[in-house]
């Protein structure tokens, strides 16, 4: 009877071991192979370049930037429950890391709801908040960080030239 145990658990803790590495997009995918692993998205952005998945009480909006996954939010459907354990936050970061090692950063701990962080020494980011984890790549930061820059010094750029008009007629 012992010996049937063996194999019996050890077919269960494969399983519980590599169910939830089931239940990932993962950075670098294409909508194609996200929709493979999920079905057919339950939201369609094409402005905003994203795909939006729910499965198993996850909600996973995944962006795309030349045809590839740069940023992964995953989010408990269900609102009663909330963060997410630090198993379950461990699977997706190894998904997700690229066989990196993730290290905690504390540079964006405190902003905008971020609760923890960690980074890959390639650049790859991840944050978690009351009721998600996002993942995103260095490029997805730089190309924000430029957005955002570039967001600034145009409406910079507005004040001044309505200031200047303003003032045209002295």
């Amino acid at each position: 009877m012992k010996m049937r145990c063996v194999p019996l658990l050890a077919a269960w803790f494969a399983i519980g071991i590599t169910a939830p590495s089931q239940l990932q997009a993962r950075l670098g995918e294409t909508p194609a192979e996200c929709t493979a692993r999920y079905g057919k998205p339950a939201q369609l952005d094409k402005e905003k370049m994203t795909l939006k998945f729910v499965k198993d009480g996850i909600q996973l909006p995944c962006h795309f930037y030349e045809g590839k996954c740069d940023q992964i939010i995953f989010a408990r459907a269900d609102e009663k429950i909330e963060r997410f354990t630090n198993a379950e936050i461990a699977v997706f970061l190894e998904a997700n890391g690229g066989g990196e090692k993730w290290e905690k950063s504390y540079r964006e701990v405190g902003i905008n709801g971020i609760e923890q962080a960690w980074e890959t020494l390639s650049g790859i980011k991840a944050f978690a908040l009351k009721r998600g984890l996002g993942i995103r790549t260095k490029g997805f930061y730089e190309r924000q960080k430029a957005a955002t820059k570039k967001a600034k010094e145009e409406e910079e750029r507005a004040k001044a030239d309505a200031a200047k008009a303003k003032l045209k007629d002295f």
